[in-house]
């Protein structure tokens, strides 16, 4: 089965809303899921491929790993066309130079566009993000190897 980033990324949490169905059918897609076929949350089943949509629009998204070297317009643009509320960064850390210049980079960057962009230190600025239609930055690193030799 072909699937564009974007349809493989609105149907992975089908499969912890609606268990074992993807798992079961492979043919089941974001725009197909079965009408008989209900939430656990005790929403209303899904009845048409819109269902789906609302109930990704609605959710609170966020991509947990996320290369922010080199972030432009379109990474914007692309962040917007996925819906996601938010994005957990992954910052350089081969050294602390590195580390340093790239927290610095991403707070300058929400600093100058508060438009767009919310610092997110708690699950609450997620919510405030999806609510205002900004885009929440955690800002992190898949390691520590920024502090090389020496916790100092």
């Amino acid at each position: 089965m072909d699937l564009e980033r974007r349809q493989f990324l609105r149907i992975m949490p089908l499969g912890a809303l609606v268990p074992g169905i993807l798992a079961q059918d492979p043919s089941v897609t974001a725009r197909n899921v079965p009408p008989a076929i209900s939430l656990q949350s005790g929403a209303r089943p899904a009845q048409d491929p819109d269902q789906i949509d609302l109930l990704y629009w609605n959710a609170i998204v966020i991509d947990a790993l996320i290369i922010t070297r080199g972030w432009d317009e379109e990474s914007f643009r692309t962040a917007g066309e996925t819906g996601y509320t938010g994005i957990q960064t992954s910052l350089a850390s081969g050294n602390m130079q590195a580390a340093l210049a790239g927290l610095a980079e991403w707070n300058h960057r929400i600093e100058d566009d508060p438009g767009r962009l919310i610092r997110a230190v708690s699950a609450e600025d997620f919510m405030l993000a999806k609510q205002a239609g900004k885009l929440a930055v955690m800002l992190g690193f898949q390691n520590a190897t920024m502090i090389e030799d020496s916790i100092d």
